[in-house]
Formats: C-alpha cells, structure tokens, sequence
C-alpha cells in the first residue's frame, strides 16, 4: 500500500474515531439534558450540547499532540498537526442536525423533550450512516459489516432505552 493511501486511510480511522467519541458524548448530555427538559428551553440545550462537543474536541485535540510529544519525543510538525486538526474538526458534523433540531426548539417548532428525542435520534442514524460510509470499502464482509452496523444501532437503541427509563 502506498504512503499516500496508508496516510489517507489513517486519516479516515482517525476522523471516524472522533465522530464516536462526539455521538457518545452528545448522547450523554441528552440523557443528562432529558432529565431537565422540563426546566430548559431549546436555546440552553444547543449551547450545552455545543459547549460540551467543543471541549471534547479540544481534549481530544490536546490529547493527540501530547500522545505524539511522548511517542516521537518531539512538537508534531506542521502538516502532523494539520491532520489532527482535520481529524478533528471532521467530527463536528456528526453535532449539526441535532443541534439545529435543539435550535428548532428553541424558535417554538417542538418542545425541548421532543427536540432531545430527535437530536438522539438524528445522532444514532448519523453515526450509523458515518459507519457504514467508512466500512464499505473494506475487505471486511458484507454480513460482518451488517453485523457491526447493526450492533451500532442496537447499542443506540440501548441507549435511547437508558434515556427514556432516566426521563420516565
């Protein structure tokens, strides 16, 4: 495999482990946000929801220039950082429609609690979808790839399971 192709892959692995950390993030916070819904309005959400994506990105961020500080004994160059930074920044489209489903909220389209459902929702099927994108192309099978897509979506059902039984 070429450099080029080695490097553009381990981009794509990297980008697409900042998009999971971002889903499970943003769900935590949901299912945190569920159990006020009642006491928030849609603009509070977005900008908790938006504050907390945005610190996660920049621990993981800070984290991968102190990793490669340890491993290569030196600051990452510049096009090292231009790749975390890519990686990084990457993940904030998994945050989009959910956010703008809490801003929906927020103008009197829904309610916060459906609004909270929603960007849950829109978070799973986003991650799904951002899997499947990143899999397709593998040498992996394609009934293994289902397997991992559906393992994806069950471990999303459970956890909009967990934010039904907090809120309920």
């Amino acid at each position: 495999m070429s450099e080029d192709r080695r490097s553009k892959k381990t981009h794509l692995a990297d980008r697409l482990r900042e998009q999971i950390y971002v889903t499970f993030t943003g769900l935590a916070v949901i299912i945190a946000l569920q159990s006020h819904a009642h006491d928030l309005t849609g603009q509070a959400a977005a900008t908790t929801l938006s504050i907390t994506v945005f610190g996660v990105l920049l621990a993981a961020f800070i984290a991968e220039v102190i990793t490669h500080m340890i491993v290569g004994s030196a600051l990452p160059d510049r096009a090292e950082v231009t790749h975390m930074l890519r990686s990084t920044v990457g993940a904030v489209g998994i945050v989009v429609l959910p956010i703008l489903a809490l801003v929906l909220a927020a103008v009197g389209v829904w309610s916060v609690t459906t609004a909270l459902t929603i960007a849950s929702v829109l978070l799973i099927a986003t991650l799904v979808a951002v899997v499947f994108l990143a899999i397709r192309r593998t040498a992996i099978g394609p009934w293994q790839q289902l397997a991992v897509l559906l393992a994806l979506a069950l471990l999303g059902v459970l956890v909009l399971a967990l934010e039904v039984a907090a809120h309920g």
